[in-house]
């Protein structure tokens, strides 16, 4: 996931990226900076991806980085606008163009990121017995503005972890929505006539 900015300079937001890996349900690598050139952070981010094999659900209030991957020939590692938003009634999807990647952040839409992190930090930690993913966080960065973070102050790693953390829920809903569909599938075939002859 990233919270891109779209202007040059070293002021103001920073730039954050966070690759988590769905099997050990870890962060494994973490990229914030504030580059003087923002394409600069972009490729790097772009690199990273293609190191990690990730798809990157990104803050698509910000163009430029669609921008970026679209001239990059690499749209194909920008998440798709998730359906559970829409499930939610937090977005509108649409089908093409950069309306179709990344999450619009809203106050609503951070609000449901912001509860999914937070699940997360609570849950017992993969292989750490009796520790917590919140006790496991290997970023400082990161561990103080989840400590600091206010609805009022600007909290770029934690923007990041909300469009993570959609993302890994929108994945959830869907394997278990096809779950459900193979079973169906299963329980009409096992009913078929054919196979009580």
């Amino acid at each position: 996931a990233t919270d891109p900015v779209d202007d040059d300079g070293v002021e103001g937001s920073l730039q954050s990226t966070f690759i988590y890996d769905s099997f050990t349900e870890r962060i494994v690598a973490e990229y914030t900076a504030r580059t003087m050139r923002v394409e600069q952070y972009w490729e790097n981010t772009r690199l990273l991806l293609l190191f990690y094999d990730a798809v990157c659900n990104y803050e698509s209030n910000k163009k430029g980085f669609y921008g970026h991957m679209k001239n990059m020939s690499s749209l194909h590692m920008l998440a798709d606008t998730p359906t559970i938003l829409r499930d939610l009634d937090l977005a509108v999807i649409k089908d093409e163009g950069n309306k179709s990647k990344g999450t619009v952040a809203t106050e609503g839409v951070n609000n449901y990121g912001r509860k999914l992190y937070n699940i997360w930090l609570n849950k017992e930690a993969v292989g750490k017995d009796g520790l917590k993913n919140a006790q496991c966080l290997r970023s400082l960065g990161l561990t103080q503005e989840t400590i600091n973070h206010n609805p009022k102050g600007n909290f770029d790693r934690i923007s990041c972890m909300e469009k993570l953390f959609i993302m890994i829920a929108d994945k959830q809903q869907m394997i278990s929505g096809n779950q459900n569909d193979i079973n169906e599938a299963a329980a009409g075939l096992a009913a078929d006539p054919f196979f009580n002859k």
